[in-house]
């Protein structure tokens, strides 16, 4: 994965360039190609927050189905047996 940082600077780059460039056609294929950065930098944020939230997901699974076994000890082929209750409905 790359940083968005990395894509918001190539985007300044090309709307620094938009401004030293006279050519019309130049100037909107550069345009093209600062909001297709940005673009990018949006989709990487986003990747990187689904990421995020997998391992935070992920490192409490791990934790509920090993009780502190080493990953490697895991069998994942399966969620663990805990997650078979049925969901408190609140109803007495």
């Amino acid at each position: 994965m790359s940083d968005p940082t990395d894509f918001l600077s190539l985007a300044a780059q090309c709307f620094q360039l938009v401004d030293d460039t006279r050519a019309p056609d130049d100037r909107t294929v550069l345009m093209n190609m600062a909001q297709a950065w940005l673009n990018l930098a949006i989709e990487e944020e986003e990747v990187t927050k689904l990421v995020r939230e997998a391992d935070v997901a992920f490192e409490i699974r791990a934790t509920d189905a090993t009780r502190g076994a080493p990953l490697w000890a895991m069998d994942l082929s399966a969620p663990p047996s805990n997650w078979d209750a049925a969901p408190s409905t609140g109803a007495a």
